[in-house]
């Protein structure tokens, strides 16, 4: 019987251990902001012209995440050809003047433009600019987006 005490003990503070940390790990999934958009959670350019759609694509051997740019009735105004890994912690998200910030671990920080002269949707290289990251990715990688 003693025996049978050290059992539910022990299991006893192991599924406690796997509360504790199945909560903490709930708690990092903290609500996002608005800026951000997620395959569940499309986002409003801070104009409200354009909305940010995150789709992923689970069935090919590669799973990848891409973006489309909305207009107001819904139109897609571009679908990006870079297929982002999801096994690399990767942010899609608004910026300011309606730019598409994605952030991918694995190649890097890009932005898009809508370019006034030719009306399409311009991809840039954050590094090699000098356009300042927006907040949340600042606050999240701040070693790699230090403008």
């Amino acid at each position: 019987m003693n025996k049978t005490i050290v059992f539910f003990k022990k299991l006893f503070y192991n599924l406690l251990v796997v509360l504790i940390v199945l909560t903490s790990c709930q708690e990092k999934a903290m609500v996002l902001p608005a800026e951000v958009a997620t395959v569940e959670n499309p986002a409003i350019s801070p104009s409200g012209k354009y909305t940010l759609v995150i789709e992923s694509n689970k069935t090919s051997d590669l799973p990848y995440q891409q973006f489309k740019i909305l207009d107001q009735e819904q139109n897609v105004l571009y679908t990006s050809s870079e297929q982002f890994d999801i096994r690399h912690t990767t942010y899609f998200l608004w910026g300011a003047d309606d730019r598409v910030w994605v952030y991918s671990g694995d190649i890097g920080t890009f932005f898009w433009e809508n370019e006034p002269d030719t009306k399409e949707w311009q991809q840039h290289v954050y590094a090699r600019s000098d356009v300042p990251a927006p907040s949340y990715l600042k606050e999240q990688r701040p070693r790699l987006h230090q403008r």
